[in-house]
């Protein structure tokens, strides 16, 4: 049921409309960065956030997202900690990312909450094959169906 209050102005019940994406925070693109251009994953487009490994990432700009990778480095405690501090604070489902990862800090990004951890640079083909059952669930968890243009 719906409740609308005549003391508000239409301009109130308006949310903000921006296409779902899929969120990349990395600290920089290796590889050919033109693949991730104007490209879709999982019938969402990519939005790239170039950002160091140890910078907070505000959780609002997550909200709606359909996904986040977020780049982790290994020999940086400090993106270890974000990641565990931003997995705890948002619901959007978060894939780790890092250069040949080995199998502890995998473990413990899973154990964190990590969807998946890829490896960096980033191709599409590796980010088709992780960010798909996450934004399939996530879409239909919310009862949303989002379909290629």
């Amino acid at each position: 049921m719906s409740v609308i209050n005549p003391n508000e102005t239409n301009k109130s019940w308006q949310a903000a409309r921006r296409e779902v994406a899929v969120q990349l925070y990395l600290s920089g693109v290796e590889g050919d960065s033109a693949d991730l251009i104007g490209a879709r994953v999982a019938g969402y487009p990519l939005s790239l956030n170039v950002i160091p490994v140890t910078d907070w990432i505000d959780p609002e700009e997550l909200a709606s997202a359909t996904t986040a990778v977020i780049q982790v480095d290994a020999d940086a405690p400090a993106s270890i900690k974000r990641f565990q501090k931003l997995a705890q604070a948002v619901e959007t489902p978060l894939i780790a990312a890092a250069y040949d990862p080995p199998l502890s800090l995998v473990r413990s990004l899973i154990k964190m909450g990590a969807h998946d951890v890829i490896p960096l640079p980033l191709n599409i083909e590796d980010l088709e094959t992780s960010v798909a059952p996450v934004a399939d669930q996530a879409s239909h968890a919310i009862g949303l169906h989002f379909h290629d243009a």
